[in-house]
């Protein structure tokens, strides 16, 4: 690829999820490659005299070659220890309060900004750096973060001194500028990264960003290179403005959409409003979670009696349900709401026990039971084995309590009980799927996780407090026709997530394509 048809694409780069990221990184990159723009022509080569026991390197140790190989005939080929001096930073005792507090500027790896560091949270006093392993780092220094934001780094505005999770390298600048050395740390970043060690926190060595090699270009290319990042940097600066500003209309245009809906009092302020929404999605919308948005409000309109515009009542209770519609607990409401039973689990593949890994979001699933054996059935009581439709609510577990699905017959499994992390709910006055639908609304699901107790550890949803929970029940034919409208409406969210999949990895694929002939 060349400069120019990277540019041409940069637009479509910046575009992708994620696109701006991905594009600064590829700016970095194709820089310290010599290929962010054409070579000016009779150019001096660079000469840096260096050899590995006045640097005190291992030959064995040298990494990152395979990155630099192509680069411009004037560039060469240096151990990053070639570039300058190196040192790093250290800690005075904790304990002696007279070793901080003084006026010498101390920089914790949180102060690193990726640009110009001017200030610093901590200081330390003379004596603190006296005695602890920190010295004065002058003005113009790289800084390189070498725990935990492997690679995060700044320009010492200061003078200053750093902790030793900080190295620094104060360029040899008859070889290299400070504005190119940052720009050069920025765009290894990733390669350092990867060279991470440690369990609890990542963590890389001197050692490591000394026997890096990497390609030098002449002082004169090395300023065009700065200039050029710079100017693009400010480009991408300058997209994400505008897509900012673009994500805020599209947020102002959702919502308002979205309001319609909840607003519209007529079948045809509802269909309108519906439409407006179908019809101008992408334009509307580019994340998936606008969709789950969706589909939550969807649940909540439809357990209000306000999804259906044609038969909106006239009259509304003071909990702000239609009046024809019966509000009562559920243990009323249902004809038995009880927690499955702890079976003594067995190996052969008799009799289905129902867990919490099997109530999903997305519908039952049998594949997670654990067996019993037919022999144990006689304990059990009729009403124990589920049927079809009983509503499967979670009732312990961080992450998992209070999801809910509808149990469905399975062949191989003529019997299936419940353990004891799971309520069963079974209620003949109520359609299952308007019961899942009251159960999975935002609404219910808030005023559930509100009234959980344990630990975050092993959250715990007691018995009770499911029956206690006030279900609005409309007349079953008013059931039935909001189940069709909401199956009807996530039907069009499933579409419309599609559509934005589809458009996200197609952009995804395309700047995928181009960031790798940029690097090619």
């Amino acid at each position: 690829m060349n400069s120019k048809t990277f540019f041409d694409s940069f637009e479509t780069i910046a575009n992708a999820p994620g696109g701006i990221a991905r594009l600064r990184e590829l700016i970095l990159n194709l820089a310290v490659r010599g290929k962010i723009m054409p070579q000016l022509p009779n150019q001096k080569i660079v000469e840096v005299e260096w050899d590995l026991g006045s640097l005190k390197l291992d030959e064995k140790r040298i990494w990152g070659g395979e990155s630099v190989d192509d680069v411009p005939a004037t560039w060469t080929r240096v151990p990053m220890a070639a570039l300058g001096r190196w040192g790093s930073g250290g800690t005075p005792t904790r304990g002696n309060k007279s070793y901080y507090g003084g006026k010498i500027p101390w920089l914790v790896i949180g102060d690193l900004n990726d640009g110009l560091v001017i200030r610093a949270e901590n200081h330390i006093s003379e004596q603190g750096l006296q005695n602890s392993s920190a010295s004065i780092v002058p003005k113009g220094a790289v800084f390189i973060a070498m725990y935990g934001s492997i690679g995060k780094s700044g320009i010492a505005g200061i003078e200053c001194a750093t902790n030793q999770a900080i190295a620094h390298c104060i360029p040899n600048l008859e070889i290299i500028s400070t504005e190119y050395l940052f720009r050069l740390v920025l765009a290894i970043r990733a390669k350092l990264f990867s060279q991470g060690r440690g369990l609890a926190q990542q963590n890389i060595s001197q050692t490591i960003l000394k026997h890096l090699l990497v390609a030098l270009p002449p002082i004169g290319e090395q300023q065009r290179i700065v200039a050029k990042v710079d100017e693009l940097m400010a480009l991408c600066d300058e997209i994400e403005v505008v897509q900012n500003q673009r994500n805020s209309i599209r947020t102002a245009a959702r919502k308002s959409a979205i309001d319609a809906i909840s607003a519209a009092s007529t079948s045809e302020e509802l269909n309108a409003a519906w439409n407006r929404i179908s019809q101008n999605w992408l334009t509307i919308s580019d994340t998936l979670e606008s969709v789950s948005s969706l589909r939550s409000m969807i649940l909540d309109l439809a357990v209000r009696g306000r999804l259906l515009a044609e038969h909106n009542p006239t009259s509304w209770d003071e909990r702000g349900f239609p009046t024809n519609w019966i509000s009562e607990s559920l243990e009323a409401a249902a004809e038995y709401v009880q927690r499955g039973k702890g079976p003594k689990y067995a190996t052969k593949s008799e009799v289905a026990v129902v867990s919490q890994k099997c109530v999903k979001w997305s519908g039952f699933d049998i594949s997670e039971a654990r067996f019993i054996d037919a022999s144990s059935l006689s304990s059990y009581k009729e009403d124990r084995f589920l049927r079809s439709g009983d509503l499967l609510w979670n009732s312990t577990g961080t992450g998992t309590v209070g999801r809910t699905a509808l149990f469905h017959e399975v062949d191989d499994f003529p019997k299936v009980v419940a353990d004891s992390h799971v309520t069963v709910i079974r209620a003949p006055r109520i359609m299952p799927r308007f019961l899942w639908i009251w159960s999975a609304s935002p609404s219910i699901q808030s005023e559930v996780l509100g009234l959980t107790t344990g630990s975050t550890n092993q959250q715990e949803l007691n018995l009770s407090t499911i029956k206690g929970l006030v279900i609005a029940i409309p007349p079953m034919e008013e059931q039935r026709r909001v189940v069709d409208k909401v199956d009807e409406l996530m039907e069009l969210c499933n579409q419309l997530e599609l559509s934005l999949i589809l458009r996200n990895e197609l952009i995804k694929k395309i700047s995928g394509s181009l960031a790798n002939d940029a690097t090619a």
